[in-house]
């Protein structure tokens, strides 16, 4: 992998992979060490690249929808450990965390801030437990 930055600031990453409909080597691209490291790359590259991840524990799917007004984003662990928190970072400025909600698990919408809490700027602690395979829906509006 090669990554090279000119004087202007223009970005280039190279991979030796090939990622596209087919690719069989998908499997070794998608382990949990070289997701970080794309992620890194993509952060590098542009950082409203990726709107929304799980910075840790490393082993979350995430599902990020945007209709304009509202961010529909699905968590789900894929390790088989049970995680008592995760941290979210958002790369949107434009979103309200704090009047979001999620679906809890009878059903209903319960409000974000009911288990999350702000790190910083960008980032946000959700202290609640995820099992294996279990989805954790949240719908955050945008400001404005």
């Amino acid at each position: 992998m090669v990554l090279f930055e000119n004087k202007l600031g223009g970005k280039i990453a190279v991979m030796t992979y090939r990622i596209g409909p087919g690719t069989i080597e998908l499997p070794h691209l998608i382990c949990y060490q070289k997701q970080t490291l794309l992620r890194n790359i993509l952060n590098w590259m542009d950082p409203r690249a990726l709107p929304v991840y799980v910075e840790d524990p490393s082993c979350f799917y995430v599902q990020y929808f945007d209709d304009g007004s509202t961010v529909f984003t699905g968590l789900c662990n894929i390790s088989y450990d049970v995680a008592e928190e995760a941290v979210l970072v958002f790369s949107d400025p434009d979103l309200d965390v704090e009047r979001g909600v999620y679906l809890k698990e009878d059903g209903t919408l319960q409000p974000l801030t009911d288990i999350i809490e702000k790190v910083d700027a960008q980032k946000w602690k959700i202290r609640k437990q995820f099992t294996i395979f279990h989805y954790t829906a949240l719908q955050i509006p945008k400001k404005g």
